[in-house]
């Protein structure tokens, strides 16, 4: 078993248990969606990535990003120095802070997007695929929340058109 099978299942079984806790939990009176459906969601979608790890699926994307020497061996990977990797750790805590601090004067859809292009431009995604995810996460993000489970979103300078 690889390591990417062994991720990938112990992924999936972490998935299932969430799954499974998920359907214990009782529903709420007069409501169709409950508390059981978040967790359930989050569970099924670490099943379905678990299983896609397992099966190897993307892995040649992987392979084609090492680059060769001339020799044919595989390059090391390069090395971050410390300020580069100090500023991608604490990314994550800047763009919450940067949520925090916006998010009731540009709004949910402006602040998420801004978000997700950024972590996934830091991650190394092509400019398009990152605005493109970025788009689309958005709304759905704010659909979910504002539109299903009731969560109250800020409107800002782009309110949603549900």
């Amino acid at each position: 078993m690889t390591s990417d099978q062994l991720a990938g299942t112990v992924i999936g079984l972490i998935g299932a248990a969430l799954v499974g806790g998920a359907t214990t939990l009782p529903g709420m009176p007069g409501q169709q969606i409950g508390p059981s459906v978040f967790p359930a969601v989050i569970g099924s979608g670490l099943i379905l990535c678990g299983i896609l790890i397992a099966l190897g699926v993307g892995q040649s994307l992987e392979d084609d990003a090492v680059t060769p020497n001339e020799d044919g061996t595989a390059a090391p990977p390069t090395k971050f120095s410390l300020p580069v990797a100090v500023m991608r750790a604490g990314l994550p805590l800047a763009l919450l802070i940067f949520y925090v601090t916006t998010v009731k004067v540009l709004g949910f859809l402006i602040v998420a997007a801004l978000i997700v292009a950024i972590l996934a431009l830091a991650l190394g995604a092509r400019p398009l695929p990152a605005v493109l995810l970025a788009a689309a996460a958005s709304p759905l993000t704010h659909f979910v929340f504002g539109k299903l489970l009731r969560v109250p979103l800020a409107p800002g300078l782009l309110p949603p058109p549900w």
